[in-house]
């Protein structure tokens, strides 16, 4: 469980130490260091571009991190060595333990690390902090006991966008005493540039019921700032030297491609710009989505994106994808834009980069050849006439057969594609002129429409008329009821 330490000495030699010298380091050694003083080069994932580039570290930017950490949270014991030597995350694992005696790197096999991934760790080398991808602290809470975390002092998550849900988790399983940290950075910056202590934080946590914190920039240096054009986060300062390659260029700043907001000097990622698209006319991220469906049917991991202003989800939760309901999500408070037309059985696939990050234009290819499958022209169900509200309805939900005894909303249906529906109506003349689309919202079942279309139960319409709104209002005064206790 013990790294040994190898190294080349100034003579070109290879030397082997099983112990870490200390090395007195202050701010005047800091300082001495050159800007541009490299320390490592580290591949970035290229999930989003596909063009992986190679970031060249600073010692001097590395060196500040490190003090950082060990400034605001002091020494644990023994510390998780887990993270892959091609991810940021491993740089400030190890030397962040190694630099800061007498914290211990604690770590198993790399076969046994490949099969059975970090619960090993847990249960075989009891660490006090590990440093984790939301995905995998999703899983183990899943599969592990809440005695198997009792030791943990600190849980680091970081590398991907934590989930609502995953902090609702958090507060009910690890130990009173833990710390839940969220990490922001990218490899461009060093790692980290933000940081919040989520399980200190109370309600600030969790902003419109929807965003987890990232907190406030760790070092004086750093700055933050967002775009007001497409809210992208924008950081300056501490960052890595260069790409490699385009060393002619230093980084004098970071534009992140992630949507953030600030509310009270608190930041919160709320996803890619290049992901936020409209869906029902708001606004939407696939985290956003991810995290409503979560706290619905507590699954992890889960895959979220918008095609063509339509959400989907990909799970490999065959249960999930039966007891799937649109209406059942939107009783329990989900706005429509966050509710998917879809959601689809399929293996969840990762980058190559070894970071263990969802791949995104993967999930969407799914998506895209799952919906080409299904696109066939939808001829009419067979024993209906040519025209028929239903026949309308297999051209605006873009499917073969209608279930009449379910809603609209059960099929795949929301408010625009209920004006869709009604136009076309319209259209066919189907429908009398104060036909709306509440009205298609609002029926329970297809056949409670059909009623309704030939005016035969009329006191069903005045119940109809009398329920709740079911075009929602905008999505700020929509609070997802999400709670501690949750057991998602």
């Amino acid at each position: 469980g013990i790294h040994k330490i190898l190294y080349v000495d100034r003579m070109g030699n290879l030397g082997e130490q099983l112990h870490v010298p200390r090395i007195s380091m202050n701010h005047q050694s800091v300082s001495s260091l050159k800007e541009k003083d490299n320390l490592y080069i580290l591949f970035t994932s290229g999930t989003s571009s596909k063009k992986p580039k190679a970031v060249i570290g600073s010692h001097k930017s590395t060196f500040r991190r490190l003090q950082w950490f060990r400034a605001t949270f002091g020494v644990s014991p023994r510390v998780a060595r887990r993270t892959r030597l091609t991810f940021v995350d491993s740089i400030t694992e190890l030397f962040g333990a190694l630099l800061h005696p007498p914290s211990v790197l604690v770590a198993v096999e790399p076969a046994t690390l490949r099969n059975e991934g970090p619960a090993s760790i847990l249960t075989t080398m009891r660490p006090t902090q590990i440093t984790l991808l939301p995905s995998q602290l999703s899983l183990l809470f899943a599969h592990l006991s809440e005695d198997t975390f009792s030791d943990l002092e600190r849980v680091i998550i970081s590398g991907e966008p934590c989930p609502v849900s995953l902090v609702n988790q958090a507060t009910r399983i690890l130990p009173s005493s833990c710390q839940l940290v969220n990490l922001y950075g990218q490899t461009e910056s060093t790692g980290d540039v933000m940081a919040a202590v989520l399980s200190n934080m109370g309600p600030k946590a969790i902003h419109d019921g929807k965003f987890v914190a990232v907190g406030s920039p760790i070092l004086p240096c750093i700055s933050v700032e967002r775009s007001e054009e497409n809210e992208e986060l924008v950081i300056r300062g501490n960052l890595a030297n260069s790409y490699l390659g385009n060393e002619s260029a230093p980084f004098d700043k970071l534009e992140t491609g992630d949507a953030g907001v600030c509310i009270d000097h608190i930041w919160y990622v709320k996803g890619r710009i290049d992901n936020v698209v409209k869906v029902n006319g708001i606004l939407t991220s696939p985290s956003e989505i991810e995290s409503a469906f979560q706290h619905v049917y507590g699954v992890f991991p889960v895959a979220s994106v918008i095609v063509d202003s339509q959400a989907y989800i990909v799970t490999d939760q065959a249960v999930v994808v039966d007891k799937f309901s649109r209406q059942h999500m939107h009783e329990n408070g989900i706005p429509w834009n966050l509710i998917p037309t879809h959601v689809y059985q399929d293996q969840i696939p990762l980058s190559d980069s070894g970071a263990g990050k969802i791949d995104r234009i993967r999930v969407r290819q799914i998506v895209e050849e799952r919906n080409s499958s299904a696109a066939t022209k939808p001829t009419p169900p067979k024993g209906i006439s040519a025209v028929s509200l239903q026949t309308a309805m297999c051209e605006v939900l873009q499917v073969e057969k209608i279930d009449c005894s379910k809603s609209f909303v059960e099929l795949g249906g929301d408010s625009a594609r209920s004006i869709h529906l009604l136009y076309r109506l319209h259209q066919l003349k189907l429908c009398r002129s104060d036909f709306s689309a509440q009205d298609i919202l609002g029926a329970e079942t297809v056949h409670e429409l059909e009623s309704l279309l030939k005016c035969e139960r009329k006191s069903k319409r005045r119940h109809i008329d009398n329920k709740a709104p079911a075009i929602p209002p905008p999505i700020s005064s929509v609070p997802l009821a999400l709670s501690t206790h949750h057991t998602a």
